[in-house]
């Protein structure tokens, strides 16, 4: 079983996408993924077949981050 660290926000360093991928391999039932490819375009995938439901966690996912705010200079 893989071992996934949830992230805190306390960083400032980029994480590994694959790596974070990788470890995440069948640990899902569902998922809202959007990023970035390595050609610079954006993607955005959802695993939902209801929309509504895809949109509902994207939203709840992006109030997470907002209530997470910036980390402070010591990390």
């Amino acid at each position: 079983m893989a071992r996934i660290y949830t992230f805190n926000g306390g960083t400032r360093l980029d994480t590994d996408p694959d790596r974070v991928l990788q470890e995440l391999h069948g640990q899902l039932d569902a998922f809202v993924l959007g990023g970035i490819t390595k050609d610079g375009d954006d993607i955005f995938v959802v695993t939902f077949a209801s929309l509504p439901e895809a949109l509902w966690m994207h939203e709840k996912l992006r109030d997470n981050i907002k209530e997470r705010g910036e980390p402070d200079e010591t990390g």
